[in-house]
């Protein structure tokens, strides 16, 4: 009828909008207007080539279980040892106790399906994980902040990072992405041998789908020029629905991403700076001229020459305006210094060239942008400088900042106005400027002699660590003759250090060995300040028992703010029969970048249970029928008993007796219910029997295992 709807295959709506006879001959026309199709849709949201990859660690609580990976585990974490039921069956065995450094899988498979975490640290109801490099990721695995973008260059290792979604409407089955990388070498972490990577199914974001990332650790290509060598990304997909019919149908996808990648050889790059102390100058005035050249490329350049040439009206006067060097490595330096002097009134300009040759002996030329000198009869000069009294401080130091302004030139200035900021890592405590405005200082002058002098001065304070730059102060001004000049000081450089603070955290781990135990004692030491901590030392006295492995004093040249080192030691303790505390005391000291010395002392404690064999039993049953949590069998039909005894206890059960008294009327005809041996911690026994029961009537069949620990104290178990 019109206005219904209908839906064609599942997948596609149809909604009549009018049926009409306009000729009224009986052929009707039918208006319909189809909505848009149900279909998954896997496209590549994003891609990009990275210098390296940061994974990204997670601190997750444990509180009796841990979700990860879509799935609730059986868990518990206790300093130093964190448990986790990686069977998925509800039950946390021996062998799933994981320490730090460890490696446990959540999901299974071949290499790039399996998805894995790394045990970086354990703590009191909380574990923190890092995920396992795979080819195959997941989008929030990566801490992309700290990740660094590259252009590909000639046989550089380099990360591809390609993500991929189902924007669709519909769940995509059996995904499978394809990347062509042709000239490229694969640098693989699972050693797969083809380009092509099994994802899955991919549900859509509505149903809690979630980004894929397809990690490649690829080596670019060798060449001797820009060369085009793109990289495509293939995707193919199913769609599985129930069509009306009730057929099951399977419907394909395909889609193919291209990136258009150019691959650069390794060059010579060389980057010019000039600074030039004067650029305003007073007729036979100097001024000094510092040239650098860095070389910012990938290859060495031979045979520098580096020459400024100097324009007629300026003269040198002390040093070489060259300088000829032999080679240049990447990341290297050089520079060279001269003074000049203005000999003619006028406007010049100063430019640096350099002429080098390549690894290949290719003659290259470049030049640095021109510095205007301009040369003046008379005028006058407002030299600025800008003084501290400490460049090297603590956070919260207060710094005193001295402003000198001079007249050095020949002629008054007037309407001055010197303007200076200040850093946001500072705060201003004290001044006598005219103006504030923000973290901007304003002082202003009326007029300045030849020779004359102006002091300003004000306090800041530090507010953040780090390296800083107190930008040069400008001053602005002009002649009588309404002619206006600016100037602007140099930088100054400041050192903040914040105050370090260490974070002690300390584990242990346990393990049996004959006559003993040994005790290993896992430090983490974090720096957890603002500032950097140099020379550290820590010392560890222990309580009981002999070391057997590691060093009790542990050195750190630094660690900077968030960083970490775990180091361990092993101690081998007697045997003890009962429960006792075992102690490590530290003694630790460290250093800011100023000298300031912090010293400490922490002491962990950690409880050592007396270890306790501890027998479990389980019971399967065969030939008899369950009614009511009962079983029953016809008297005169025999029946199988196996009993399972484990030793789940920390220590070994010695003089073990594992038997199952028969009742009176029963007869066995096969197998043993009685057994006697030792079982160590994790060892399992089994006693399988066959019986029959003569006389009719309800009877208990109870399973009991009587047994010692190494120091003779006797223990008993029944079960059901």
């Amino acid at each position: 009828l019109c206005d219904n709807t209908f839906v064609i295959q599942e997948v596609l709506k149809v909604e009549i909008l009018s049926i009409e006879d306009r000729n009224y001959d009986g052929e009707f026309e039918v208006e319909i207007k189809i909505s848009s199709r149900e279909r998954p849709t896997v496209s590549l949201i994003d891609f990009k080539l990275y210098d390296n990859i940061v994974i990204q660690e997670k601190t997750e609580s444990v509180n009796a279980t841990i979700e990860l990976d879509d799935y609730t585990f059986k868990a518990e974490a206790t300093a130093g040892s964190f448990k986790i039921d990686v069977n998925k069956n509800g039950v946390l065995d021996s062998y799933e106790i994981f320490g730090i450094g460890d490696s446990f899988a959540t999901i299974t498979g071949d290499c790039i399906n399996t998805r894995s975490y790394t045990i970086m640290n354990i703590g009191d109801g909380t574990v923190t994980l890092k995920p396992d490099v795979r080819e195959l990721m997941n989008y929030d695995d990566f801490n992309l902040t700290e990740m660094d973008t590259t252009v590909p260059v000639s046989g550089k290792e380099i990360y591809m990072y390609a993500v991929i979604e189902n924007v669709g409407n519909y769940k995509a089955s059996d995904v499978v992405v394809s990347v062509d990388h042709f000239g490229y070498t694969l640098l693989s972490y699972c050693n797969i041998s083809s380009n092509y990577i099994y994802v899955g199914d991919m549900e859509t974001q509505e149903e809690g789908g979630i980004k894929k990332v397809i990690l490649l650790r690829l080596k670019a290509p060798v060449v001797s020029y820009e060369e085009y060598h793109p990289i495509t990304i293939g995707v193919n997909y199913k769609m599985e629905y129930v069509n009306i019919e009730g057929e099951d149908v399977e419907e394909n996808f395909q889609e193919e991403f291209k990136q258009n990648i150019n691959v650069y050889p390794k060059t010579v790059q060389l980057d010019i700076k000039q600074f030039v102390s004067y650029k305003k100058l007073i007729l036979g005035e100097e001024s000094d001229v510092t040239v650098t050249v860095e070389n910012t490329g990938d290859l060495k350049a031979y045979d520098l020459e580096i020459t400024d040439y100097l324009p007629s009206g300026l003269e040198l006067t002390e040093g070489e305006a060259s300088k000829t060097l032999g080679e240049l490595s990447p990341g290297e330096s050089t520079e060279f210094s001269y003074r000049m002097k203005a000999k003619e009134i006028g406007d010049y300009e100063l430019i640096t060239k350099v002429r080098y040759k390549d690894e290949r002996g290719e003659s290259y030329e470049m030049q640095s942008f021109p510095v205007s000198i301009i040369v003046y009869k008379e005028f006058p000069r407002l030299d600025m400088r800008k003084n501290i009294d400490k460049t090297n401080i603590v956070i919260n130091e207060h710094i005193i900042v001295v402003l000198v302004v001079t007249n050095t030139g020949n002629k008054p200035a007037k309407d001055i106005v010197i303007v200076d900021s200040i850093p946001e890592e500072f705060s201003l405590t004290s001044s006598k400027e005219e103006e504030i405005t923000g973290n901007v200082n304003v002082f202003k002058i009326d007029r300045m002699n030849p020779n004359e002098k102006k002091v300003f001065s004000y306090i800041i304070k530090a507010d953040e660590p780090g390296k800083h730059t107190l930008k040069g102060c400008k001053v602005r001004y002009s002649d009588y003759e309404n002619n206006y000049f600016e100037y602007e000081s140099p930088d100054v450089n400041i050192d903040v250090s914040g105050i370090p603070k260490l974070n002690l955290e300390y584990s242990l781990s346990r393990e049996s060995v004959q006559d003993g135990e040994l005790l290993t004692v896992i430090g983490k030491v974090s720096n957890i300040g603002n500032g950097l901590a140099k020379n550290i030392t820590l010392e560890h006295v222990y309580n009981k028992g002999e070391l057997v492995d590691g060093d009790l004093k542990k050195e750190i040249e630094n660690l900077k703010n968030g960083e970490y080192q775990i180091y361990k030691f092993t101690i081998r303790v007697p045997i003890s029969s009962t429960a006792y505390d075992f102690s490590v005391d530290v003694t630790y000291s460290y250093y800011d970048i100023l000298g300031n010395e912090y010293p400490g002392e922490q002491r962990f404690i950690q409880k050592i249970d007396a270890d306790k064999p501890k027998i479990e039993m389980a019971r399967t049953v065969e030939k008899m029928i369950i009614k009511q949590n009962k079983y029953y069998v016809d008297s005169g039909y025999s029946f199988i008993i196996s009993i399972l005894a484990t030793n789940t206890g920390t220590a070994d059960a010695v003089d073990t007796i594992l038997e199952e008294k028969l009742p009176e009327g029963f007869e066995l005809i096969n197998g043993t219910n009685r057994w006697e041996g030792d079982l160590k911690i994790g060892e399992s026994k089994t006693i399988t029997y066959t019986a029959i029961g003569n006389v009719g009537g309800v009877y208990s069949l109870t399973p009991r295992a009587i047994y010692k620990d190494k120091w003779g104290v006797s223990y008993s178990t029944d079960g059901k």
